[in-house]
């Protein structure tokens, strides 16, 4: 299997640890091979986080995670029991004490440590600010989806992807469908003319939304947000950038990841209407129109008590493919279920990084994961004002949804909870 957007370096032999910190251009660390242990910082102590760190343990055997950061205390110290319980974490978990940080500055010092590689897994708000720490401090990294939650913070991931390349960093996204294989198969299939022209994608995705974490006595405003993060815009991005974010991104997959002229549609919230819900959607719909007038129509919806679905479908001149049941249609009558191996995509998506760093060659997905958010956030800034918004309109945006000051809050800031959007008369600056 072949990651994206991959860079080859000159084979390398074993090098030492401080050879390594100087190798490569600049004062970038080259690619890690050989035998050599791979210190792992993880930025994010919370579920997804601990899957990552799993998955890494498991993509490679020289692998061990050294330190560990959150915002919160509780989470940073009880990420790492809970990896020394698992049979692969039970000897490769070396996180002293030391190691152990907690605060909104607590990924300063995983950058300032002798890690080889980051995982980023806190709230997307803080992706834009951590991948450029990781960037700049010489740290290869994986970075969980989305990338950002506003125009602002996509441009900064851009430029960090471009410092990433400039240094022969990897910079790995965990938008994991294009490191599944059946997908990349079927994908390379629709590329290579298998339904003809593509004339038309849709994609949807319902189901009955996550867990909720309700206010505790005491907790500020900024504290109760961050442990509820997944309902504010500033730390999620809503609910469609958040997760159905994979669903636009394999139809970005599938359009060659050419970028889409603009996008309209509606959406509200109907079920998450309590005050633990903060102010994000449960459901959304948009047609997002490309230069050549192909359109591609997107719907999602998180509501308890609706019909699951998760599907992306491309429609062209000779048939039809659904590559979320593998299912091959053709106009002349023929059907084959296309599912031929079994793959863990969030475990092959950390099997090819490794690999490839092993190998000396260094993937960058900066663009892609960048381009799929941003299509995520015209999809909801669509739906939050009732108006068309254009690519150009929503890439170069001012309008932080995440504080300005983000780099330099700390868990005494005080801040405001927000207002839910109301179609038509929500603006955006």
């Amino acid at each position: 299997m072949q990651a994206p957007e991959t860079s080859t370096l000159p084979r390398r032999s074993i090098l030492t640890a401080s050879a390594l910190a100087t190798a490569s251009l600049g004062c970038a660390r080259s690619a890690i091979v050989g035998s050599e242990t791979i210190k792992i910082g993880l930025v994010g102590c919370g579920g997804r986080g601990a899957g990552a760190v799993i998955n890494t343990l498991n993509a490679d055997k020289g692998t061990k995670l050294y330190a560990v950061a959150d915002v919160f205390e509780d989470k940073a110290k009880g990420l790492v029991p809970r990896i020394k319980a698992t049979p692969v974490g039970k000897d490769r978990t070396d996180v002293t004490s030391e190691r152990i940080f907690h605060g909104l500055d607590a990924y300063k010092k995983i950058m300032e440590s002798d890690v080889d590689v980051v995982i980023l897994a806190t709230p997307p708000g803080f992706r834009p600010l951590h991948i450029e720490a990781a960037i700049n401090a010489d740290k290869h990294v994986f970075a969980e989806k989305p990338v950002a939650v506003d125009g602002p913070g996509i441009r900064r991931v851009l430029a960090s992807a471009k410092k990433a390349k400039e240094k022969n960093l990897a910079l790995v996204s965990g938008l994991c469908w294009r490191y599944e294989q059946n997908t990349q198969e079927l994908v390379s299939k629709i590329h290579d003319g298998m339904i003809g022209d593509v004339l038309g994608v849709e994609c949807g995705r319902y189901n009955g939304g996550v867990w909720v974490r309700p206010r505790q006595p005491d907790q500020s405003e900024l504290e109760y947000e961050l442990r509820n993060w997944y309902y504010f815009t500033w730390l999620s991005g809503d609910f469609n950038v958040e997760q159905f974010v994979h669903e636009i991104d394999r139809c970005a997959w599938l359009k060659k990841d050419e970028t889409p002229v603009r996008c309209w549609g509606c959406g509200g919230r109907e079920q998450r209407d309590g005050p633990n819900h903060g102010h994000i959607f449960d459901h959304m719909a948009v047609t997002f129109e490309y230069e050549n007038g192909l359109r591609l129509h997107a719907n999602a919806a998180q509501q308890k008590g609706i019909s699951s679905r998760n599907e992306v479908v491309a429609f062209g001149s000779k048939g039809q493919v659904n590559l979320g049941r593998f299912i091959v249609q053709m106009q002349d009558g023929r059907m084959e279920r296309y599912h031929k191996k079994a793959t863990q995509m969030h475990q092959a998506e950390q099997d090819v990084m490794y690999a490839s760093l092993r190998k000396g060659e260094i993937i960058n997905n900066g663009t892609y994961m960048a381009h799929s958010t941003l299509m995520g956030i015209m999809m909801r800034d669509a739906c939050y004002t009732g108006k068309m918004i254009t690519w150009d309109k929503a890439l170069n945006s001012d309008y932080h949804y995440a504080p300005a000051d983000l780099d330099t809050m700390t868990l005494d800031t005080e801040i405001k909870a927000p207002k839910v959007a109301m179609p038509g008369v929500t603006t955006l600056g």
